[in-house]
């Protein structure tokens, strides 16, 4: 089973920075997932999602509101 490496990138956007998780598998992703998560949850939601798809990179920003993205607003 593949790893992958966990990283977390904050992207500045209108009214603040925008806070998104990265999932690098080893090596070249089979290819990429972008997730966005329910309304009460954050990207960490996703932790299963990337147990279950070794080899593919897993992108998962925090919406506005919630998560490391909690100073943006609505």
């Amino acid at each position: 089973m593949s790893t992958h490496e966990y990283q977390t990138l904050d992207v500045p956007v209108t009214g603040g920075t925008l806070r998104a998780a990265v999932w690098q598998p080893e090596g070249k992703p089979a290819g990429t997932v972008l997730a966005i998560h329910g309304i009460t949850a954050n990207h960490l939601a996703w932790s299963w999602l990337v147990r279950a798809l070794p080899g593919w990179r897993v992108i998962a920003p925090d919406l506005r509101g919630r998560g490391g993205s909690n100073q943006l607003p609505g």
